[in-house]
């Protein structure tokens, strides 16, 4: 697979893992993570962020949202 499906797989992964934690419908899950830029996140990151598991990676992007002024209670993102 080349290094471009890698990403988009694990950006879809870490969608449905999100909208699955969060309780809502992917494509509010999409929403939430795009309004914090996590797609470019992942993207940019990818070499760092492949090496470890989508538990590690949620709570990442998690920390990641948070400190770019996501509420700590995901669903209100």
């Amino acid at each position: 697979m080349e290094r471009r499906q890698q990403i988009i797989y694990m950006q879809v992964r870490l969608v449905r893992k999100a909208a699955e934690a969060w309780g809502v419908p992917i494509d509010e899950a999409v929403k939430r993570l795009a309004a914090f830029q996590v797609p470019q996140y992942i993207e940019d990151n990818y070499d760092l962020l492949h090496m470890e598991g989508d538990e590690a990676i949620f709570a990442d992007i998690t920390q990641l949202m948070e400190r770019r002024g996501a509420m700590a209670d995901a669903a209100t993102c």
